[in-house]
């Protein structure tokens, strides 16, 4: 019963960021992300069809609401809405049912949920518009510090470090970058990214982060160099990825394995 329950908050949960996903327009480059979008506190854009561009109803943002409501389908070109919408919202689900019944029915199985969640949402958000939307930074902050009171007053402290450590560290690689490149701060590094490592910071801990971004690199350079190669002898543009969606994976990956990864470094060390 406590699985099942698991599976179907994880479900409208999947339901609650597809709402937001696909309230974002989609974008090919982050060139074409309009400034007053990239400046929005919130998602304000009417959800549409990706084919046509016809405006849906906001119940077409869910996979699973569309079909009970049986409208799953555009009403203009017939393109099927709800096949990527209920994958996010069936995958939510597995998250919430794989945290529940290894972890148990505890705030701990509820706050690697939730943490999942919002980096998944993050990761597609990103990837489809080049947006990272406060919705989930800054719903995954509260809910961090607030999950942190169950660990006393030293894990609220250690979560909000956590919430300021990323940030500075970015605010530092960006100036360098744009001292290096003659650009501004703000062109080296997306805002979103600054409240996305934030967040993680504050699921993880403030010891954590520097783990977070190194594994957000090495995540990113796993995927994208044959991207990169593929292109040079090819002679053609290689594509481009959002930074969010490897910060998503390398924050998932630190709060899995993190400590053990920073265990086995340090046995490593000693022995060298």
């Amino acid at each position: 019963m406590i699985l099942t329950g698991a599976f179907i908050v994880g479900v409208a949960s999947g339901a609650l960021i597809n709402f937001v996903i696909w309230t974002f327009r989609a974008h090919d480059r982050p060139q074409d992300v309009p400034e007053s979008k990239d400046k929005a506190w919130f998602a304000n854009d009417v959800p549409e069809c990706t084919k046509c561009g016809t405006a849906l109803k906001r119940r077409q943002t869910s996979g699973v609401i569309a079909l009970v409501s049986g409208m799953h389908r555009c009403a203009k070109c017939g393109r099927p809405l709800f096949v990527p919408k209920l994958l996010i919202e069936v995958i939510c689900g597995a998250v919430w049912l794989a945290s529940v019944y290894i972890l148990g029915a505890t705030l701990s199985a509820l706050t690697v949920a939730a943490y999942g969640t919002l980096l998944l949402g993050i990761a597609i958000a990103d990837f489809r518009s080049w947006l990272i939307p406060h919705e989930f930074t800054w719903i995954g902050i509260i809910l961090s510090l607030g999950l942190s009171l169950s660990r006393g007053i030293t894990g609220l402290i250690n979560a909000a470090l956590g919430t300021l450590v990323g940030p500075a560290i970015f605010f530092v690689v960006a100036w360098l970058v744009a001292k290096l490149k003659r650009i501004s701060v703000s062109e080296a590094l997306g805002g979103g990214d600054y409240w996305l490592i934030a967040m993680i910071g504050g699921f993880v801990g403030w010891k954590m982060v520097p783990v977070a971004i190194v594994l957000s690199a090495v995540t990113g350079l796993v995927i994208f160099l044959p991207w990169v190669i593929r292109a040079t002898l090819r002679h053609t543009e290689s594509p481009k990825i959002p930074f969010g969606v490897f910060l998503a994976l390398g924050g998932a990956a630190t709060l899995l394995v993190g400590e053990r990864l920073v265990s086995w470094y340090g046995h490593w060390a000693l022995r060298q």
